[in-house]
């Protein structure tokens, strides 16, 4: 077939990538019958049949996802000389395995949408003022009225590879005999945290007696080698007492902790999505809960018929978040006390509303008059 009958190929929707953000929206849609007569594509060179990822969320209300399986009730902070572990209700702590979100999200789309999937990468995008042409890898040439968009090669948006990032590396075991030492989620332990000139911590999902996500986490600029970061978790493992185990997987990640302004879009025909969208929390990492968000703004407008709204979160937030990721960066040793005040003197509730972007402004000062005061203020004058 020639380049110019690809041209023809025309698309109400093209989404460039299958992962959590576009899926997360087209699982959405595929609950209205204003999309069924749609015609969608999505550009996608993986088969998306791996679990290559873990994401974790809090929330009152139950998500609409089966693969969201697992829960827990509790969280635990801890440190050298703090362990606090704490009911969170009204929230719940939920984990989705990758491989199980994409076979529910893409079965349920490919049963009410019937998207055509183009198993290539996209090599090029041109607009004109009323559609947006896409060449792809082996260039075929296929025309959209919106596009949404997860890549960050053509987002608009430059991320520094050597700025600030949290990386983690991860086993998930089954312990051999001996049931785990842990039966909560441990959010954040500093109980490891040995290197002051970077920021490190355990985080643990207890999925059982027998099995968990053991991983290492460090807020740093530069990688570590898989070597290193094996070590770094073995002997965090060893320090909670476990030493028959099997690793069934392992997992592997590098978010971006930037708070440089996000483009949410190259124009109106052509949306960023997660994470080349800004919808990645800089100081958590977390994004799963502000896609969903996100996802029912924009099927809002498309049913409307209206623009698809700017993108923008409350400014103060944003304020906040510059802020920590300055200590981050200038005084890393700072943070391990910064957090051990911000959950012994709050509510976890409290501290997951916050995180949330969802307190309110008394709220907010209470929790700031709850944390060392100092190195914010020193903080906010640096430049």
């Amino acid at each position: 077939m020639s380049p110019f009958l690809f041209f023809l190929m025309h698309f109400d929707y093209v989404f460039i990538g299958a992962g959590l953000s576009n899926l997360s929206l087209l699982h959405q849609m595929s609950s209205y019958d204003f999309f069924k007569d749609k015609t969608i594509a999505i550009i996608e060179p993986s088969d998306k049949d791996q679990n290559d990822r873990t994401w974790c969320l809090w929330s009152k209300l139950p998500p609409r996802y089966t693969s969201v399986s697992t829960s827990w009730n509790s969280l635990v902070f801890k440190s050298s000389s703090f362990h606090k572990e704490q009911n969170i209700s009204p929230y719940k702590y939920y984990h989705v395995a990758s491989k199980d979100f994409y076979e529910e999200t893409i079965g349920e789309i490919s049963r009410y949408l019937k998207p055509r999937w183009f198993k290539h990468s996209l090599k090029s995008v041109k607009f004109s003022a009323i559609k947006a042409s896409l060449t792809l890898d082996n260039d075929e040439i296929i025309s959209a009225g919106f596009v949404f968009n997860s890549s960050f090669k053509f987002s608009g948006n430059n991320i520094n590879s050597e700025g600030l990032k949290q990386h983690f590396y991860g086993f998930k075991i089954k312990t051999a005999d001996k049931d785990l030492p842990v039966d909560a989620v441990h959010l954040m332990d500093f109980s490891l945290n040995t290197d002051q000139s970077v920021v490190q911590f355990g985080y643990i999902l207890p999925f059982n007696a027998k099995e968990a996500l053991i991983e290492y986490t460090e807020f740093s600029d530069q990688l570590r080698s898989k070597d290193e970061y094996k070590v770094l978790v073995t002997d965090y493992l060893r320090q909670l007492g476990i030493h028959e185990f099997e690793v069934k997987e392992t997992e592997f990640g590098a978010i971006p902790m930037s708070d440089n302004p996000f483009k949410d879009r190259l124009n109106d025909l052509f949306i960023n999505v997660g994470s080349a969208g800004g919808l990645t929390k800089p100081t958590t990492g977390y994004t799963f809960q502000y896609i969903q968000k996100d996802c029912q703004n924009v099927i809002k407008a498309l049913l409307s018929g209206a623009k698809i709204p700017v993108r923008s979160s409350q400014k103060r937030f944003k304020f906040y978040d510059r802020l920590l990721l300055r200590i981050i960066k200038k005084e890393p040793q700072l943070v391990q006390t910064i957090m051990e005040k911000l959950f012994s003197r709050n509510k976890f509730k409290s501290v997951l509303k916050f995180l949330d972007e969802e307190s309110s402004l008394l709220e907010e000062i209470r929790i700031f008059m709850s944390i060392p005061w100092k190195p914010f203020l020193k903080s906010l004058f640096r430049a």
